[in-house]
């Protein structure tokens, strides 16, 4: 799998509008009306587009989507390969990141999951996204235009932004680089070879809005594939809308924690992608298929299965854990549940042979301050009949960046605030 990425990561500690979107020492001045000019479309009947940075008293709701900005230097077409711009193999060559900026999207039609961001307060503590600057844009819908088509447009916008202000990185050195590589793997110290370990992740896309995308094809229906990592880390893999960010497909931490054990404990031979399955029926075959990948076309000899959504998502994950268990290859799996109060009380598994389970909790009471600005006029769904505008009081899932399905947590397994 002889994929070669290289991500160059240029750290933006201030953004500012300018009269040229241009970088200098960290600080990102941004062209307002080129944004205007990217993001405009006939299906939005406003479009508003705000930059917000961390420490101000502003509050963002109905927030969909996170994304870093985010460029391949040599193709910049080819960026988010088959979604946006031009279709072309994804996770090889140089890809510029800006690091501590997002471009975020608002959902402003009817939705019963829907979130909001603080960039200061007691709330902020706990997301990894009120750290960042952003770019919010939020636009309302002509009448008539459906979510789906509400939803893509907004995408397009959000990603043509991000192509264009990671553009301006292009020629810059930068502040960090690495490469993701699946190199040969010698043998370890005592001379054996080392395991063999198959990543199986469980994604979402079940309804017009909520989706995901391989290489610009919707995800709805789609029978389990290999993904090259990289390629997941390089935009041919994108979320649309849902609870998690597509900045957690960018920056996957399982992905990358099984990169850093390459050659040290582990050797990682790929990636298998599947998609959430309504029927029991649906999840065993999906597993099956999950597991004979793993087994017959990367050579697991262990798996780790994870999944991105609710109740269902531990079903076919825990489905997953059973069948590569059943062909010979010991498993782990990632749950994250909604507890409240107990470890586990919403852990669901479908057979007590489930036994090797990794569960966190991000269930907990926020208070969220009165904020001076908000920023979206639309209506949380679990907020319905509180004053956006604060104070209130809240589950913390309410909360955009406090936490990803697939575990990526600003707050550590024990609940200690992370200082960096």
């Amino acid at each position: 799998m002889g994929k070669r990425l290289q991500i160059d990561y240029i750290n933006i500690k201030k953004a500012l509008w300018g009269e040229e979107t241009k970088i200098n020492n960290g600080v990102l001045t941004i062209h307002r009306e080129e944004l205007y000019t990217l993001a405009q479309s006939d299906l939005f009947r406003t479009l508003d587009i705000y930059l917000i940075a961390p420490g101000e008293q502003v509050r963002v709701v109905c927030v969909n989507d996170c994304t870093q900005p985010r460029v391949k230097a040599d193709y910049p077409e080819q960026s988010f390969p088959g979604i946006w711009g031009e279709l072309a193999p994804a996770g090889e060559g140089r890809t510029v990141a800006l690091r501590g900026m997002i471009v975020s999207e608002t959902y402003n039609m009817r939705t019963n999951l829907s979130h909001v961001l603080d960039m200061t307060g007691n709330a902020a503590q706990y997301s990894h996204f009120s750290k960042q600057f952003h770019i919010v844009i939020d636009a309302q819908p002509n009448e008539g235009v459906s979510g789906e088509s509400y939803a893509m447009a907004m995408k397009h916008a959000c990603l043509s932004i991000c192509v264009h202000l990671a553009t301006a990185g292009i020629s810059i050195p930068p502040d960090e680089t690495e490469i993701f590589e699946l190199t040969p793997v010698a043998p370890g110290p005592n001379g054996n070879s080392l395991p063999k370990v198959a990543y199986i992740v469980n994604e979402l896309a079940t309804f017009d809005t909520w989706q995901f995308f391989v290489y610009g094809e919707s995800a709805i229906g789609m029978l389990p594939i290999i993904l090259h990592p990289n390629e997941i880390l390089d935009g041919a893999m994108v979320r649309r809308y849902w609870i998690d960010a597509n900045y957690y497909v960018q920056n996957e931490g399982v992905i990358r924690e099984l990169y850093r054990r390459h050659g040290v404990d582990i050797d990682f031979v790929g990636v298998v992608i599947s998609n959430n399955q309504m029927s029991l029926e649906s999840k065993e075959r999906s597993a099956m298929m999950c597991a004979l990948l793993a087994k017959d076309t990367l050579h697991a000899d262990a798996v780790i299965s994870n999944k991105s959504g609710m109740v269902h998502g531990q079903l076919d994950a825990s489905f997953q854990f059973l069948w590569s268990e059943k062909l010979g290859m010991p498993s782990v799996v990632h749950l994250n549940n909604s507890s409240n109060y107990k470890p586990a009380d919403t852990l669901l598994v479908s057979d007590p042979k489930v036994d090797a389970i990794l569960s966190g909790t991000h269930e907990f009471m926020i208070d969220f301050p009165e904020m001076e600005h908000v920023i979206g006029t639309s209506q949380v769904p679990s907020l319905i009949g509180v004053n956006q505008k604060g104070p209130f009081r809240a589950k913390a899932s309410v909360l955009k960046g406090v936490m990803s399905q697939t575990g990526e947590f600003y707050l550590t397994i024990d609940t200690e605030i992370r200082t960096s």
